[in-house]
């Protein structure tokens, strides 16, 4: 329950010696704020505070009133608080901390209007109003601080749960880089070809039944598989013998030995390094024909030129022209 003080001033307390114009405002404006004619009724007052009469505490009282009923609880209150050290009668200032404890009860400010209300109650403990407000205010208080609370527990579990799933994203992310990474370098392991031969160096450091043998050395030289050009030393590059697919080496003789690493890749009872030293001769005495059948061939070409040019001379000498003087 919230109730205002207003002081009235009947034309019976007039003092002559101060004039009847001050009064007569203060009336008017008492008037015009019963008819809730705040404006008219600031304005009234406001004239009594700019003249010198003896009701300047009505007047600055009654205004505070009127802002209050205006919505201006601070200006309302600035006001009640100037007024405390003009008058010390328990009455008034049970009064006036009452209405400062209800600008601070409009404004949701409980803390403040509890202590304001508690002082009103020390100069008049019977006032029923201010023990009213005090416990609602007391009530209202409670209900702020357990909603501030829920709210700081909301924020919290909402800032929890925006921390768990931030985690979680970057376990995930996390995951992702090192699935890709594992990834990348299990494609660039199988990828990887030292030797530059088309066959991986994973498949180079196997045995042929594929158990794992990183420095396997077909032709025992020294050099592993992986890094030696011709595994097993018959003269033809393990890119040659790798075949179309090097990935998956070819195996001529499907004895389970790619030719990379068989000496006898078509099992023909002729080791591959003998094939290769007679296609080498081959090719050698091949080269030796060729070069005879070019020649007699430049030969032909060149008897061929000659009769071509001595047809033309004679052609020359057939058809001369006279010049005419």
């Amino acid at each position: 329950m919230i109730r205002i003080l207003l002081f009235v001033f009947l034309s019976v307390i007039v003092l002559i010696s101060f004039g009847q114009e001050p009064v007569k405002d203060i009336s008017e404006g008492n008037d015009a704020y019963h008819d809730e004619k705040y404006s008219v009724a600031e304005e009234l007052y406001q004239k009594v505070l700019e003249s010198d009469n003896p009701y300047q505490f009505e007047a600055t009282y009654n205004l505070a009133n009127t802002r209050y009923k205006n919505g201006d609880m601070e200006g309302s209150r600035e006001l009640y608080q100037s007024l405390l050290d003009q008058k010390d009668d328990a009455e008034t200032q049970s009064k006036l901390h009452y209405n400062i404890g209800n600008t601070y009860l409009n404004e949701e400010k409980y803390q403040e209007s509890i202590e304001s209300y508690k002082n009103s109650l020390k100069y008049d403990p019977s006032d029923e109003d201010a023990r009213y407000n005090l416990s609602y205010a007391l009530k209202m208080l409670k209900q702020q601080q357990q909603q501030q609370q829920q709210q700081n527990q909301d924020q919290n579990q909402d800032q929890n749960q925006d921390q768990d799933q931030n985690q979680n994203q970057d376990q995930n992310q996390d995951q992702n880089q090192n699935q890709d990474q594992n990834q990348d370098q299990n494609q660039n392991q199988q990828n990887q070809d030292t030797d530059k031969d088309g066959i991986p160096d994973k498949k180079e450091q196997q045995e042929d039944n594929g158990k794992p043998n990183k420095n396997k050395d077909t032709d025992g030289d020294g050099i592993p598989d992986y890094k030696d050009k011709d595994s097993d030393n018959d003269g033809r590059p393990d890119k040659q013998e790798a075949g179309k697919d090097p990935k998956n080496p070819q195996d001529s003789d499907g004895d389970g030995t790619p030719d990379y690493r068989d000496l006898d890749s078509d099992n023909d009872g002729t080791p591959d390094k003998e094939q290769e030293v007679q296609g080498q001769e081959q090719e050698q005495e091949m080269s030796k024909e060729q070069a005879e059948q070019l020649l007699k061939a430049m030969r032909n070409k060149e008897k061929e030129t000659q009769k071509e040019l001595h047809k033309g001379k004679e052609s020359l000498g057939g058809s001369r022209i006279e010049k005419d003087w």
